[in-house]
């Protein structure tokens, strides 16, 4: 009589419950990066909305000067009256602006930007940053930069604050007499302990004019 030969006995490998748990492995590892994915997405998006509610504008009191006149000026575009500095030699001015934080997330000023004020321009202004003071300043695209060390100002959220910038004549301004110009003047950037920045710019629409001849004299021409 022949006997059939034995099967050979099953191993660990050619059980069943192994493709089963490979399944499962293969299954956690997918929900893994699919939860790192999500939460990535999900820290980008938080990191970007961080700096939206910034709003920079000019204060209610926006220019205060000495050693000239300031009046003010309507705007034929918005027939809203801005404020005219009258370009006197020796004169000392403070610009102040204030910048918003209407997000939710603690914020930072970095930088402080003054369109317009960059060395030797035209106007023959100069500026520097007085609350917060940072001393020097860099040439950057016809504007003076001004770099804030970490920490100098903190904007919390729903937190307003006064920002000064002193103004100068030197006395040579490339204008004709009661020429005007207005200027959109600062431009700031923020950031945040998400790793995200925003430049955020003055309105168009919020001009500072600086007029060479006086306001009496100057009226009368108009």
């Amino acid at each position: 009589m022949t006997l059939a030969p034995e099967a050979p006995a099953r191993t660990a490998e050619d059980s069943p419950a192994a493709p089963t748990r490979s399944r499962r492995i293969v299954w956690l590892a997918v929900v893994l990066v699919v939860v790192l994915a999500l939460s990535l997405v999900g820290w980008r998006v938080a990191a970007a909305s961080a700096t939206d509610g910034v709003t920079i504008g000019y204060d209610t009191d926006p220019v205060r000067c000495d050693g000239t006149e300031v009046g003010a000026r309507l705007d034929p575009e918005t027939a809203i009256t801005r404020p005219v500095v009258v370009l006197d030699e020796g004169m000392d001015c403070v610009l102040r602006f204030v910048v918003a934080n209407d997000g939710w997330a603690e914020l930072q000023l970095a930088k402080v930007s003054l369109a317009g004020f960059a060395t030797d321009n035209v106007y023959g202004l100069s500026a520097t940053l007085l609350n917060p003071g940072v001393d020097g300043g860099d040439d950057v695209e016809g504007a003076r930069d001004f770099t804030l060390p970490d920490g100098s100002l903190l904007l919390p959220p729903g937190s307003t604050s006064v920002v000064e910038v002193g103004i100068r004549y030197a006395g040579d301004a490339a204008m004709s007499r009661c020429s005007a110009v207005g200027m959109s003047i600062p431009t700031v950037r923020v950031t945040s302990g998400w790793g995200a920045d925003a430049t955020v710019t003055m309105p168009r629409w919020q001009l500072v004019w600086f007029q060479q001849g006086s306001l009496e004299d100057c009226a009368r021409n108009d």
